[in-house]
């Protein structure tokens, strides 16, 4: 909102938000390879163990910018604190398909394997997205905006998050989308408003041309 000699210019529409629930969500595991873990209640980041989540953004309207975007789980269990990176997926994977190994129970990570996609590479924080200290049960967030931006304005691109422990950190478990304690199911608080009208913008620069010349 902008005023110009007395007059309030909007230059964006009203904010919504909006809390989105996984499309999918699992943990592919060092220590059993080939098991898939996609029915799982539970989502669980340790030492052998990445944690894989997807939120479809669909839901929101188009011609909006994505300002926030918060990814929010319930822990339920943490073995002593440690900090965990999260990170803007690259390879398309499957819930019911997703194991240590592989994308979908055949196709391989391209970056590696325990969920690393191509170009990834395991403990690599110059490229997380954020990283939250885990030290509690209780609810833990992670900014992840500039991934749903990405993924608004490219849906294909939308691989979802993966969540990965420091190097020499400890476990932790998360209440996953199966949960039967809904309240405690992950989600992502999404944050948007309306793209600015080009005729908004113009009544404002008519506006500031006016100011300027009573000024004069």
């Amino acid at each position: 909102m902008v005023m110009v000699s007395g007059l309030l210019f909007s230059t964006a529409g009203i904010a919504a938000t909006i809390d989105i629930s996984p499309s999918a969500d699992t943990y592919v595991n060092a220590l059993s390879t080939g098991e898939n873990q996609g029915s799982s209640t539970i989502i669980w980041v340790a030492p052998n163990k990445n944690g894989l989540i997807q939120f479809d953004l669909s839901a929101i309207p188009s011609g909006q910018t994505i300002t926030s975007a918060i990814l929010k789980v319930y822990i339920g269990y943490v073995q002593s604190s440690t900090t965990t990176y999260v990170y803007k997926e690259t390879d398309a994977w499957t819930e019911m398909g997703a194991t240590w190994n592989t994308t979908d129970g055949t196709t391989a990570w391209g970056g590696s394997a325990g969920g690393y996609g191509t170009g990834m590479t395991p403990n690599d924080a110059a490229s997380k997205l954020d990283s939250t200290t885990i030290n509690s049960l209780g609810e833990f967030t992670w900014d992840v905006t500039s991934a749903a931006q990405d993924w608004y304005s490219n849906p294909s691109s939308n691989y979802g998050l993966l969540l990965e422990r420091e190097p020499y950190g400890q476990g932790w478990k998360c209440d996953s989308s199966e949960s039967s304690a809904v309240e405690k199911r992950p989600v992502l608080t999404v944050t948007y408003e309306p793209v600015p009208e080009p005729a908004t913008i113009g009544m404002l620069l008519v506006g500031l041309g006016l100011f300027i010349r009573r000024v004069k």
